[in-house]
């Protein structure tokens, strides 16, 4: 029997066409069509408890293969399928989705990027501990706050976190008192702040007094 349908795209016989086009043609021009926002999956790994944490999202996994289970899970909102291939050292992602009756497929190169952080139930619990306490008033609060949290934000052993926001500023405890003085002594140097400092005895622990340092750091 003859074929009586032609592409009008690239002239080809055929015995089907898809939306007036040859598979082929069909598939290039919905090839696009399949592409990931990103090809870096982003996942956080908590330096005291060891959980992961995959994006933004605050759920807290057990491993690195369910922070890639996520992954994936967001992909299925999207295509038909998405599987993991792990080809050596390459992690693969493919992706497929159907038009019509024609499934177009696509294969993607994964940059997998971990970053090390405290998470924030780790912080608060570490912190729930502090004898360290900075409270910052100041119109450039924002500005201050931004300022920490490039500072403080690749260190490891030591962290801070807010307890307590107010309208001209904030109160924030840190992991050690070292730190407290490092962070308020470049305040001070870049924003031209006033430091008033107070200690309070909060107990006793092997027989010696345990105070509570606070910093109060104005305009």
């Amino acid at each position: 029997m003859k074929l009586s349908k032609f592409c009008p795209i690239c002239g080809k016989e055929v015995k089907k066409l898809y939306e007036n086009l040859c598979k082929d043609c069909f598939k290039e021009k919905y090839k696009d069509a399949i592409k990931l926002e990103s090809t870096e999956v982003h996942i956080k790994n908590c330096v005291i408890c060891n959980s992961y944490f995959f994006g933004d999202k605050k759920e807290r996994l057990n491993s690195i293969e369910l922070a890639m289970k996520e992954f994936l899970n967001n992909l299925k909102e999207k295509f038909d399928s998405a599987e993991i291939i792990e080809e050596g050292n390459k992690v693969l992602c493919a992706v497929s989705k159907n038009f019509g009756n024609i499934k177009i497929s696509k294969t993607f190169e994964l940059k997998i990027k971990i970053k090390k952080i405290k998470c924030e139930k780790c912080v608060k619990i570490m912190l729930g501990k502090s004898s360290a306490t900075l409270q910052l008033r100041s119109e450039k609060w924002n500005e201050i706050l931004n300022f920490i949290n490039k500072v403080s934000e690749n260190r490891i052993s030591d962290f801070c976190y807010i307890t307590q926001y107010y309208q001209n500023g904030f109160d924030m405890n840190f992991s050690s008192e070292k730190f407290l003085f490092e962070i308020s002594n470049l305040l001070i140097k870049n924003f031209k702040l006033k430091r008033k400092l107070t200690k309070k005895l909060v107990g006793f622990k092997g027989g010696k007094k345990i105070f509570r340092t606070t910093i109060l750091l104005t305009e």
